[in-house]
C-alpha cells in the first residue's frame, strides 16, 4: 500500500500497535494518546517474545508472524509502530513508499544520539538487552556518532512492570544506574516509570515509548 499523503489522512488517524508482548500495550497506547488525537489498532502475537527466548531468537518463522501482523495493519493504518524492541529491525525491510512502519526505538535512538557521547542502556532482557545494544551502535554510526553504552541488565525489576508498580521499577533502576546520567530504556514495558526514574536519578531519561509517539505526531501533522 502506497502512503497517504497529509491531505489523504483523516482529521482522527488510525495508528497501528504491533505487539509481541502483552505488557507494551498499555505504555505504547499511553504515549501515542498523549501526543495524538487518533484511534488506536493493536494487532498482538503474545508469544512471539517468548518463542524467541525460548528457541533460536528471531527465526525466519518468528519473522513470518511478525510480517503477518504488519501486513495486516499497513492494510488499514495510516501509520505503524511495532512496540517490541527484538523486532524493531523489522520496520526496516519494509518498503519505503508504503505506510510508514516505524520500530519501536528508532525514535528513542535518534534522541540518545543528539543527547551526548555516554549512554546508559537499561533492559530486563538479555536478548533484548544484546539486540538494542547492537541497533543503538550501529543506529549512531550510521549518522557519523559514536556513544559510549554502558547496558544495565535489571532482571529483578519484571515483578514490579507485571505488577503495574512503576514506583518501584524505577526505584530498581535507579538503583543501578549512576547519576545525572543520560538513560535510555530499552523497552516499552518500562516507559511508564521514565518520568519517576528521571526524577529520582536527576537525569535525562529517554522512554522509546514517547521518543515514538512525538514522531507519529510530527508525521500525522507534516
Amino acid at each position: 500500500m502506497t502512503a497517504k499523503t497529509s491531505s489523504e489522512r483523516s482529521a482522527h488517524p488510525r495508528i497501528a500497535l504491533v505487539h509481541g508482548v502483552q505488557a507494551a500495550m498499555r505504555p505504547a497506547q499511553e504515549a501515542v494518546r498523549s501526543e495524538l488525537d487518533c484511534t488506536i489498532w493493536n494487532l498482538l502475537d503474545d508469544r512471539l517474545i517468548d518463542d524467541a527466548l525460548a528457541g533460536d531468537g528471531v527465526t525466519t518463522a518468528l519473522q513470518e508472524r511478525m510480517q503477518h501482523l504488519i501486513d495486516s495493519a499497513v492494510d488499514r493504518a495510516d501509520a505503524v509502530l511495532i512496540t517490541c524492541s527484538l523486532y524493531s529491525f523489522m520496520a526496516g525491510l519494509q518498503p519505503s513508499d508504503g505506510v510508514p512502519v516505524f520500530g519501536s526505538d528508532d525514535a528513542a535512538f535518534d534522541e540518545a544520539v543528539g543527547a551526548g557521547r555516554g549512554i546508559t542502556l537499561v533492559s530486563s532482557m538479555p536478548a533484548a538487552l544484546r539486540d538494542s545494544e547492537e541497533r543503538l551502535l550501529g543506529h549512531a554510526e550510521s549518522r557519523g556518532a559514536t556513544l559510549d553504552v554502558a547496558s544495565t541488565l535489571v532482571a529483578e525489576v519484571m515483578p514490579a512492570v507485571l505488577a503495574a508498580d512503576y514506583r518501584r521499577v524505577a526505584e530498581v533502576i535507579a538503583g543501578t544506574v549512576p547519576r545525572q546520567s543520560v538513560i535510555v530504556l530499552a523497552q516499552y514495558s518500562l516507559a511508564p516509570a521514565a518520568p519517576l526514574l528521571a526524577e529520582i536519578t536527576d537525569s535525562h531519561v529517554i522512554s522509546p515509548a514517547a521518543a515514538a509517539a512525538r514522531t507519529l505526531r510530527r508525521l500525522i501533522e507534516a
